[in-house]
């Protein structure tokens, strides 16, 4: 036998929230939450996992709730004969391009803003393609395609700055 839990529109998050607490459902992609920490510090610029969801439930899932969905969501599967609970998480990344966008998803945060617009892990758009800044050595930048090894290619710090400034605007 099967148990689940979906969480797939605001009203069922909340709920959620009153049981596990209200880092449920966003994070950070270098430093997540935890019980002990339950604030972190994002940048502008800085990437957030969030669990965006719908004011009303989805109508696909009215029609057939166990159907796969593809938007966000959350669903505990709970099976008796093994006594396993899985938990499937489907997100969206945000770009945090100003305060609001952080201040909006968790109820305490500090948004700082860069010293310098190109820092190490900052993404902008280059030649229509997303690149995220690897390292910087004087004014020559570093840069790759996130979630990729290999370093692409190499760009003056002042065009890369523009680029950071720009990038989410």
């Amino acid at each position: 036998m099967k148990h689940y839990i979906r969480v797939l529109h605001t009203l069922s998050m909340s709920e959620l929230w009153k049981v596990l607490g209200t880092v449920v459902g966003l994070g950070m992609s270098s430093a997540r939450a935890t019980k002990k920490a339950k604030y972190k510090y994002c940048t502008i610029n800085s990437v957030l996992n969030s669990v965006e969801l719908h004011r009303e439930l989805p109508l696909e899932v009215i029609s057939s709730p166990l159907r796969r969905t593809g938007c966000n969501g959350i669903d505990f599967v709970y099976r008796t004969e093994s006594r396993q609970l899985v938990c499937t998480i489907r997100f969206t990344k945000i770009i945090v391009s100003n305060a609001e966008i952080a201040t909006s998803r968790v109820p305490s945060c500090d948004v700082k803003p860069p010293e310098s617009s190109a820092y190490v892990g900052a993404w902008f758009i280059y030649d229509g393609a997303v690149l995220e800044v690897v390292s910087i050595a004087g004014n020559i930048v570093a840069c790759k395609i996130p979630d990729s090894e290999d370093v692409s290619i190499q760009l003056p710090l002042d065009v890369v700055c523009d680029l950071v400034n720009r990038f989410g605007h």
